[in-house]
């Protein structure tokens, strides 16, 4: 015989188990619902569109930035493709000192960041220096790995001989 308390209990069992089963259905489109925040939804998603885009620079070859530090200034020689698009491209760089000195030998950080998505890119960029012409700064980054669209900016942190460190920061919008 089932008394009235066993009859509440076996009714609070399967109504809790039925909770479980609802969050635990619920978990996975939280999830990706938590997700998609976090990669849109800004004001300045334009839905991959750069057209709107206010805070990325116009491409050109020989792009220059002075460091924030003002020891160092990036030059974006050349970009592969031009201008950067979505997926792997190559950057050329020169850097030289705030006297113009080209700055050989430096140990040079490309790193690329998407500030409305909150997160960088999953591949690493290689960077060495070019061997021709000798003494002259010049830097290859690859890949710069511009994975979707929207704004990138692209931090190009270096640290010269006698420890003079700096960096720019280069911002570009990838079309979809």
């Amino acid at each position: 015989m089932i008394t009235k308390t066993e009859t509440v209990s076996r009714r609070d069992s399967a109504s809790h188990a039925a909770t479980i089963r609802r969050g635990a259905a619920l978990g996975p489109l939280l999830f990706c619902g938590l997700l998609s925040l976090g990669c849109g939804g800004t004001p300045h998603d334009h839905g991959g569109s750069c057209a709107q885009e206010t805070r990325a620079e116009v491409y050109m070859a020989g792009l220059e930035k002075t460091g924030k530090q003002g020891a160092l200034v990036f030059r974006l020689l050349d970009s592969q493709p031009g201008p950067p698009q979505k997926g792997d491209n190559t950057f050329t760089l020169a850097i030289k000192n705030s006297a113009g000195v080209p700055q050989s030998a430096a140990t040079i950080a490309v790193t690329p960041f998407m500030p409305d998505h909150g997160h960088g890119s999953p591949i690493k960029a290689e960077v060495s220096e070019l061997a021709s012409p000798a003494g002259s700064g010049q830097y290859r980054a690859s890949p710069v790995n511009l994975f979707m669209p929207g704004l990138w900016q692209i931090t190009v942190s270096a640290q010269a001989s006698g420890g003079v460190s700096d960096s720019a920061v280069f911002a570009f919008c990838i079309e979809g």
